[in-house]
């Protein structure tokens, strides 16, 4: 599976504006939510809060794992039948992740979204246009198309954001403001990640890991997901207002932009992985697995200090001096 320097430039040059891109999206996600939170306020806007976290939630645990099936797929083999079983797995992931998205819409209307149904077809938009850009994006990562998946992620980004520029100027509620959520996915298909594409390199031609592997990471992904993003609505749970609901989540949407912007660059690193893992080097993976434990334990501790002094300024910058969390709170 060696790569020649053109091949090898042109990974480089992906690399490069996948972190371009995501520092767009970033930005971008950011000022969506910030144009939102100062055009709704604090109570209008925790139906964004909420509906925002469980598209995130469902994206990270369901749609996220199904697009690195489909990547290592594409990365370890061209038989095509394998390739459709793969993608079948997929549509049990996204049919899953529809249900439970639509389904805790439906059950928490009126707790959370002020009994306004037309955030149940919103949410099944969300979901619907999600599973197309995972699918895309996917491909793209698998095919090592890293420059299209650069792209991919620039176009959602400008189209949450000027989508929600509009809503702002239109003077939409909450409901239209979600619409733009549902939008935003489908910016990605000027990026043309299903044309068709010769692939580069020679895949090692085993065999996919089939649906069981794709269950179990899904199960490990959910472990995580649950304690990063599922604040918001275990806030609403407990009884928390509308407004500890809106605080909490812009709150937790700046502390988990590191993380979250960090899952552009797998799709990045996941086809040299998977090669390593399935060549002569697998010996590798366990040298980055104690990078990255040693390296996540000094962010977090990093995190924590900076977050107590300089979360409350910058949320107040940001959403505006109602959306400020306790300095405790900020450090937790």
């Amino acid at each position: 599976m060696a790569r020649t320097e053109s091949t090898r430039r042109r990974d480089n040059i992906g690399t490069g504006l996948i972190v371009v891109a995501t520092a767009f999206s970033a930005l971008s996600v950011l000022a969506y939510q910030a144009v939102g939170s100062r055009s709704l306020g604090a109570d209008a806007f925790a139906p964004i809060a909420v509906l925002w976290t469980v598209m995130f939630l469902i994206y990270t645990v369901l749609n996220l794992p199904a697009e690195q099936h489909l990547t290592r797929a594409l990365v370890v083999t061209t038989d095509e039948g394998d390739v459709a079983r793969v993608r079948r797995d997929m549509v049990g992931a996204f049919t899953l992740g529809t249900v439970l998205g639509v389904g805790f819409v439906i059950g928490t209307l009126d707790r959370f979204f002020e009994g306004d149904a037309r955030f149940i077809v919103i949410t099944l938009a969300i979901m619907v246009t999600r599973s197309v850009m995972a699918t895309g994006r996917g491909s793209l990562a698998g095919h090592r198309r890293f420059s299209a998946y650069a792209a991919t992620i620039a176009l959602e980004a400008g189209g949450l954001l000027a989508g929600g520029l509009i809503a702002a100027t239109l003077d939409l509620d909450a409901a239209g403001f979600a619409s733009v959520m549902a939008v935003a996915p489908l910016v990605t298909l000027l990026a043309r990640p299903f044309a068709p594409y010769e692939g580069v390199g020679d895949a090692p031609d085993v065999t996919a890991q089939g649906g069981a592997f794709l269950v179990w990471l899904i199960l490990a992904t959910a472990s995580s997901q649950l304690i990063i993003a599922g604040g918001p609505i275990a806030v609403g749970f407990v009884g928390g207002t509308a407004a500890q609901v809106s605080i909490y989540f812009t709150a937790f949407a700046l502390l988990r932009g590191p993380v979250t912007s960090a899952y552009n660059l797998v799709a990045r690193i996941l086809p040299d992985f998977t090669e390593a893992a399935h060549g002569d080097a697998p010996e590798s993976l366990w040298r980055w697995a104690r990078r990255i434990t040693v390296g996540g334990v000094g962010v977090a501790v990093l995190g924590a200090a900076g977050s107590a002094f300089l979360l409350e300024p910058i949320v107040d910058a940001v959403y505006g001096s109602e959306f400020v969390p306790p300095t405790a709170a900020a450090a937790l």
